[in-house]
């Protein structure tokens, strides 16, 4: 028979071994036992075994002499075994750790944009509250002038309609002039009046003013 033959008799041999493998009683060297355990596996550095209770592995070193001999244990093989199991499950850790980092940037990143979004929507928010008080501004300031030159045509229309001023009551200049912005002080007051002013603010005229405005205070406002 050639060494092919030869090496599928053992193996159907092996096969046939481990599917009609006998229980057996095991004890660790710290005393646990485990009755009626049939070996399921062998590996380098212990035996898998089926109990009533369920599956465990049995580490070489924790069973007796005769154990370990009669499953061919090999401290150098069960030692070069642990370290590629080790080494895999450093490697495993590394993997889920690198995985979390790129988990946690992203999430950072995220938040980051999200942050990002959020100020340039208070930025915009700021801007659009920056920019209504100017427009109101600009409005208010459009408004007073309206309100000024309609404030001015009342006041001129109500001032023609005063007493007017005859030249020859006075003996100077100073006199006349002071009576015609006397008249205009009435006439203003008059149209503040009618125009839901306050009245109050219309300045009097002074017999020694170079030059007389009675809106002046509204137009300053």
């Amino acid at each position: 028979m050639n060494t092919i033959s030869w090496l599928k008799v053992a193996a159907f041999l092996a096969v046939c071994f481990a599917s009609g493998a006998l229980a057996e009683d095991l004890k660790t060297a710290n005393g646990k036992e485990y009755k009626n355990a049939t070996v399921t596996q062998v590996e380098a550095d212990g035996i898998v075994v089926k109990t009533k209770t369920g599956i465990s592995k049995l580490y070489f070193i924790e069973l007796p002499e005769d154990v370990q001999k009669r499953y061919h244990y090999d401290p150098v093989n069960a030692a070069a075994a642990h370290a590629a199991q080790v080494a895999a499950i450093q490697q495993a850790n590394q993997q889920v750790e690198e995985l979390d980092k790129q988990r946690r940037e992203a999430e950072q990143q995220k938040a980051l944009e999200n942050r990002l979004s959020e100020l340039q929507q208070q930025k915009e928010q700021l801007a659009a509250q920056i920019a209504r008080p100017e427009n109101r501004t600009a409005a208010q300031q459009d408004a007073s002038r309206v309100n000024i030159k309609r404030f001015e045509a009342q006041a001129r229309e109500e001032t023609l309609g005063q007493p007017p001023v005859f030249p020859w009551w006075y003996q100077d200049g100073k006199a006349y002039q002071y009576a015609e912005r006397q008249r205009d002080y009435e006439g203003a007051k008059i149209a503040a009046a009618r125009l839901g002013f306050n009245s109050n603010k219309v300045v009097p005229p002074r017999y020694s003013d170079v030059s007389y405005d009675p809106l002046i205070r509204f137009r300053k406002q």
